[in-house]
């Protein structure tokens, strides 16, 4: 499973202030990534891909015919 991330970007000011300071922008509200009525005012750009493996671990395996 690939997961694409994000980070908000900011004005030029904030842009110019992580370069040289480091850090960034952060969101006040977490309530906006949220809300999709108000989610395209968010500049945003992308930071890249997260890949996740996930396993099931199933119980009773006998009962339903898997051998290990």
């Amino acid at each position: 499973l690939d997961c694409a991330t994000w980070r908000p970007s900011g004005d030029i000011w904030d842009q110019v202030q992580s370069f040289f300071l480091g850090g960034g922008p952060q969101l006040k509200s977490k309530d906006l990534v949220y809300d999709g009525t108000n989610r395209y005012r968010l500049r945003t750009e992308a930071m890249g891909f997260v890949h996740v493996q996930i396993a099931v671990v199933l119980r009773n395996f006998r009962k339903f015919g898997v051998e290990c």
